[in-house]
């Protein structure tokens, strides 16, 4: 029995996280971003008693700047959406994002619940 090499496509190491390792950094990500944000959550106790809540999608920038956020779903009473502005605002710079995953939160986005 002779064995044969064959000659053809071949496997590359590749260089992109995918998958399970890239849920798994955008998760770690998302518990950084919140511990930040959390840091500096702050609302009046009348105003944590109404049970008001808000979506906010925070595009950033490769460096953990916040390019822009934009309310999905607002709470509908000013001060607690000023509230979740100035938190944000307080926040950054965030720490800069996973190489691999920075321009999925500079186009995209990650969204985030308030409150915290």
């Amino acid at each position: 029995f002779r064995s044969v090499i064959v000659k053809g496509n071949t496997l590359s190491p590749g260089n992109t996280v995918t998958g399970e390792a890239q849920e798994a950094a955008e998760a770690t990500y998302f518990d950084i971003l919140h511990d930040a944000l959390q840091a500096n959550w702050v609302l009046p106790v009348w105003l944590a008693r109404q049970e008001l809540s808000a979506r906010v999608r925070i595009y950033l920038n490769p460096n953990g700047t916040v390019r822009t956020f934009v309310f999905q779903k607002a709470s509908g009473h000013p001060v607690f959406d000023e509230a979740v502005k100035s938190t944000i605002e307080k926040s950054q710079p965030f720490p800069v994002p996973p190489e691999d995953l920075a321009d999925k939160f500079e186009y995209d986005g990650i969204l985030i619940g308030f409150p915290l």
